[in-house]
């Protein structure tokens, strides 16, 4: 199912919005730039949530943020050394950091039979929390990065 806005464009103009789709939502896309190596953890981490297999997502969104400290060739082997490693580099800032402290706590608490359960809801946050992390380290970094030497060379061309 799909809709549209008759939407005000300027005092007495209106026009219709672009088709929208409704039912079923659709999914949020990964983005380009995220790492194979990253990108299939997380595309498996969603696949158990929709699964309900909400430790299994746990475990995939803790093996997501594995991915990225391999990508950026951490030293430490475990994700608790790599998270902070991270850190120290400035990949992430002390939020992302905490978030990801929060999702390896969950991570091994679905890895190792402890008899605790990983509710809907935690897997829920677990997975936008990788998502979010992803997005972050991979997606807004680079725009960012893009947005800063645009306007290194538009201020070049304006002091010549």
């Amino acid at each position: 199912m799909a809709g549209q806005e008759y939407i005000q464009t300027g005092p007495e103009d209106f026009e219709w919005d672009q088709a929208t789709r409704l039912w079923p939502k659709s999914e949020k896309h990964l983005h380009w730039s995220i790492p194979d190596l990253v990108r299939t953890s997380l595309e498996e981490a969603r696949k158990c949530y929709k699964a309900q297999a909400y430790s299994a997502c746990a475990v995939m969104c803790g093996r997501t943020l594995e991915g990225i400290c391999r990508q950026y060739k951490t030293k430490k082997k475990l994700l608790f050394g790599g998270l902070k490693e991270l850190l120290n580099k400035q990949i992430i800032d002390k939020k992302i950091y905490d978030w990801g402290e929060g999702l390896r706590e969950y991570r091994n608490i679905a890895a190792h039979p402890t008899g605790e359960k990983i509710s809907k809801e935690v897997a829920m946050d677990l997975l936008d929390f990788a998502n979010a992390i992803c997005d972050y380290v991979f997606v807004l970094t680079d725009k960012f990065n893009k947005f800063t030497e645009r306007r290194k060379k538009e201020h070049k061309k304006k002091k010549s």
